[in-house]
């Protein structure tokens, strides 16, 4: 019984409790782009410095709170999610490589792009009035994805954009040849990053191609075997490493590679049902509620906060105590940003996913085309 079960979870269309493990992550970051936007400097000095090296015990503290209310590990966790998830949709298409990539591609757009148009031009008019000036040139170069002064969290957008043709390259080594096709595929791909040059467009995917790479093993044999092997409570050393190892280990290399290789186990363990008793909870109603509107979330968290720490940049005791202030306008942020969430899920995604799954449906009649679509790793 226990067996089938695994089975129904991996073969279903959707893991659930991968939404809510995305909706405690965007939640993550909303706390940590608030604290860190009233002293900049926190990021220099606190979150890229490693704990042993901060003398004082503000800023250790500091540092817990950044291990536990993080920018960096959502990221990470949301690429690698992707990675996995978008595999998974293309493994369910039995079409030929041409139309599956098609419709593919035409669905990944308009999961991500009419959301974020209509908020970086709420978030533009806004900030001119209330925040700060943002010329027309900077909105143009945020909506092609190019710059992010509007709005900063909207590089991962840019990340994503690019590598769904990366993953269809990839998907189709698998398509042809199964995990060794896959395999070869990304060793191409990695070699491709690393040694030739990319436009300044790609700086940011080249960084973080690594994430979906490891993602897109996750549904395959490969990523089978590694489940078999993890014990039921892997999840748990998992969370822990994938928490506090980036801010530990002084190699920042090394620490990159455990981080990333901690949070792919932790995927790994929820995608295949072994995350023992977080399972559960990542599928309660409010974990859902949370994954459901967590695309959302993420884009409008920044508008927010924006506005509301706008006046506490100004505050000398504020920024010289950015825990305390920061920490309550943070659960101002989520609370006021969840409603928001709410009306741009229902009157903006679902739309632009219907529109896109019409779009694609038209190409052809398959089981993919009535899927629902997965919400872009995106956030950070």
């Amino acid at each position: 019984m226990a067996r089938q079960g695994l089975k129904d979870l991996v073969t279903s269309n959707r893991n659930r409790q991968l939404d809510g493990l995305r909706g405690y992550a965007a939640i993550s970051v909303a706390f940590f782009h608030t604290i860190t936007a009233l002293d900049h400097s926190q990021v220099q000095r606190i979150e890229w410095t490693v704990f042993w090296n901060i003398p004082d015990f503000y800023g250790r503290l500091t540092k817990i709170v950044f291990a536990l209310l993080n920018g960096e590990t959502p990221v990470v966790i949301f690429f690698i999610l992707s990675g996995a998830v978008l595999v998974k949709s293309l493994m369910r298409s039995s079409e030929p490589m041409p139309p599956t990539a098609r419709r593919f591609l035409v669905r990944r757009f308009f999961r991500i792009y009419p959301p974020l148009l209509l908020c970086l031009l709420l978030c533009w008019g806004a900030f001119n009035l209330i925040v700060r000036p943002i010329s027309l040139a900077e909105l143009v170069r945020n909506v092609f994805l190019y710059e992010f002064q509007v709005n900063g969290a909207t590089w991962t957008l840019n990340v994503e954009m690019l590598a769904a043709p990366v993953i269809l390259v990839a998907f189709t080594g698998f398509r042809y040849f199964k995990e060794a096709g896959l395999a070869f595929a990304l060793i191409v791909i990695w070699a491709v990053f690393s040694y030739a040059g990319q436009p300044d467009l790609a700086k940011s995917f080249r960084w973080v191609w690594s994430c979906f790479a490891l993602g897109m093993l996750i549904p395959t044999r490969i990523g089978g075997f590694a489940a078999y092997l993890l014990p039921r409570y892997a999840w748990i050393p998992a969370t822990a490493v994938m928490l506090f190892a980036r801010h530990m280990i002084p190699d920042v290399g090394a620490s990159i590679i455990v981080h990333r290789l901690a949070a792919a186990t932790l995927v790994t363990c929820i995608y295949y049902g072994k995350a023992g008793s977080l399972g559960p909870f990542l599928e309660r109603p409010v974990s859902l509620f949370l994954g459901d509107i967590s695309y959302s979330f993420y884009l409008y968290a920044v508008f927010v906060m924006e506005i509301i720490d706008h006046p506490f940049q100004a505050w000398p005791w504020a920024t010289a105590h950015p825990l305390e202030v920061g920490l309550p306008l943070s659960v101002a942020v989520v609370a006021l940003t969840i409603p928001i969430a709410i009306v741009s899920f229902r009157w903006t995604e679902k739309p632009s996913i219907r529109l896109g799954n019409w779009i694609a449906g038209r190409e052809g009649h398959g089981p993919e085309n009535t899927t629902r679509s997965a919400a872009p790793a995106s956030y950070g």
